[in-house]
């Protein structure tokens, strides 16, 4: 079976959805769609300085490209820059996420999610395709080794733990209500977070995974 891969570095599901309507656009007529989502939809959401979703991870760096900058502003920032990278040395660094925090904002997430992939089900129910919607493994909904981790990526993972410990069962809800209305999208979702249990020392980091993970995925 031929298997194109159209996925992005830092995707969520609204990049996977609008990459949807895109190869339909070109005529493209798979036999099936499979969404492989989760991961991106909370790493890049959770992070404290998104307040309208969806966003992505490359949304600041766009955004700061193209803001036009005086000269004068310019020559500000370069003589203040010194003793804000001073600051930012000394400043005991907070979280950079805030979904355990915002439960609104977790929740919202959640909802895009289930509803880009119920989009993505519609349009492809109608194009006559089948569709699975994936909810991808990661280090925390696993049962496996992690012990041979850095001290300094053990740190952060302890931050990103609990943002997806807080998204990921909301995801799970959502997906439970909308089952309870339409059976035929229920039976398009996969839940695939424990699909690497028992199988050490295969993560490289939270999330992603050596070659043979992948052959088990």
């Amino acid at each position: 079976i031929p298997v194109y891969n159209f996925g992005e570095t830092g995707w969520t599901s609204r990049q996977s959805l609008n990459q949807l309507i895109d190869a339909i656009g070109d005529n493209q007529n798979p036999s099936v769609v499979i969404f492989y989502d989760g991961v991106n939809d909370v790493l890049m959401q959770c992070r404290r300085e998104v307040n309208l979703l969806p966003a992505h991870d490359r949304q600041e760096q766009i955004q700061k490209a193209l803001r036009r900058s005086s000269i004068q502003k310019k020559f500000l920032n370069f003589i203040i820059a010194p003793y804000i990278s001073l600051s930012n040395k000394l400043r005991i660094q907070s979280s950079k996420h805030d979904c355990h925090i915002n439960q609104a904002k977790a929740l919202s997430i959640a909802k895009h999610l289930v509803n880009n992939w119920h989009t993505a089900y519609v349009i492809s129910k109608y194009k006559g395709f089948e569709f699975y919607g994936i909810l991808q493994p990661t280090l925390f909904t696993t049962k496996t080794n992690s012990e041979y981790f850095h001290t300094s990526e053990t740190k952060l993972n302890l931050e990103y733990k609990i943002q997806y410990k807080t998204v990921y069962p909301l995801i799970l809800k959502e997906i439970a209500r909308y089952c309870e209305s339409d059976k035929n999208f229920c039976s398009s979702f996969v839940n695939g977070t424990n699909w690497l249990d028992g199988t050490n020392n295969i993560f490289i980091d939270f999330c992603h995974i050596n070659s043979f993970g992948n052959k088990v995925i």
